[in-house]
């Protein structure tokens, strides 16, 4: 790095340039949601999971047992 491009370069040091200079030395904040998961989205996992449950129990135990000799 040089002081041409360095943040504590020959015109100020550690001067703050404002959040358009595009400092790429600085890492950006990245904010995409509250970080919950939506209620919707809980209910399709909830049905995934169910039908899940559903399938393995019904079908696929069943299967295997047959196969087995069971």
């Amino acid at each position: 790095m040089t002081t041409t491009n360095s943040p504590e370069g020959r015109d100020g040091a550690g001067r703050d340039h404002g959040p358009d200079h595009g400092d790429d030395q600085v890492a950006a904040d990245f904010r995409y949601g509250h970080g919950r998961m939506p209620f919707f989205m809980k209910l399709v996992w909830l049905a995934f999971l169910t039908f899940g449950a559903w399938y393995t129990v019904s079908f696929l135990l069943a299967s295997v047992g047959e196969d087995l000799g069971g």
